[in-house]
């Protein structure tokens, strides 16, 4: 089994790897990480707005955000924020249809799946509408489930499954 260091080694490794596989371990040992560096990150935000009190309590009472007036501090830990999720769309991409690649899927789906899942989460965040809505949890649900599936499980199901 893969080491959780090993699979974040991997993970910057592998940014615009989006062909070969990731196990299941390296998969979560990076869904762990991204869960204990999003709760840092949040107390780390937290402390920045609150340290400038005025600003949480603007931040916290105001209703209309384009009047909203932030301290400089504040406004460089939001652009942070935004620079380091954009820096981290890309491998976290790459791992997922590494991921989906190591179930056996063939690559068509695996593009399938999630393109189809990318494009209904921006759209909703667009149009609220609730098949829409529907239809992202929906795909994210199967997402979620064929993430789960033991390694090479459809490499060779009949039109689903790669050919090797």
């Amino acid at each position: 089994m893969i080491s959780m260091t090993t699979a974040f080694k991997n993970y910057w490794k592998n940014y615009f790897n989006f062909s070969g596989d990731a196990t299941r371990a390296e998969y979560w040992w990076m869904v762990i990480w991204s869960f204990l560096f999003t709760i840092f990150w949040s107390a780390a935000g937290t402390a920045v707005a609150y340290h400038h009190t005025s600003a949480a309590k603007k931040l916290i009472s105001a209703t209309d955000y384009t009047r909203l007036n932030l301290p400089p501090a504040v406004m460089a830990w939001m652009g942070i924020t935004v620079f380091v999720g954009l820096l981290l769309v890309i491998p976290s991409l790459s791992l997922e249809v590494r991921r989906l690649h190591n179930t056996g899927l063939a690559s068509f789906w695996v593009w399938l799946l999630v393109l189809a899942d990318l494009s209904t989460k921006i759209a909703t965040e667009f149009v609220n509408s609730m098949p829409l809505t529907i239809a992202t949890a929906v795909l994210s649900l199967i997402i979620f489930i064929l993430i789960l599936i033991p390694s090479n499980f459809f490499e060779y199901a009949h039109i689903i499954g790669r050919d090797r």
